[in-house]
């Protein structure tokens, strides 16, 4: 159920994960958060796909380090991956994107990680 090259939940558990969640919580907001990187494929083609790895890889990681062992987030494929948190103002979800946004670009890489994100409320 992990992901073979983040280590992180793959699409089918970040589903089981959330409907569990979902199922069972209280009357709280939730929201998913799609996002994918921008021209991933020519960070493969100009860099090679070991460094584009590497970039899978290093997002994987801010979503562990900002969600530690919730379970609430995956890689759905490729370059897609996925997060549900609670709000209870549409603000706290910017301000969550924003959040994990920043820590992508903190990085060593030679070139820019942009992202394009996407809620549903």
């Amino acid at each position: 159920d992990s992901d073979s090259l983040t280590h992180i939940p793959n699409r089918s558990k970040f589903y089981k994960n959330a409907e569990a969640l979902l199922t069972s919580s209280d009357d709280s907001e939730y929201a998913v958060i799609l996002f994918d990187i921008d021209r991933f494929k020519s960070i493969n083609d100009i860099h090679g796909m070991s460094k584009g790895d590497e970039v899978l890889i290093h997002i994987a990681r801010v979503l562990k380090d900002s969600f530690g062992v919730e379970d609430n987030y995956g890689r759905m494929h490729s370059d897609l991956f996925a997060f549900l948190v609670t709000y209870s103002k549409r603000g706290d979800i910017i301000r969550q994107i924003e959040k994990i946004r920043k820590r992508i670009n903190q990085n060593d890489f030679e070139f820019d990680i942009n992202t394009s994100f996407d809620l549903k409320p």
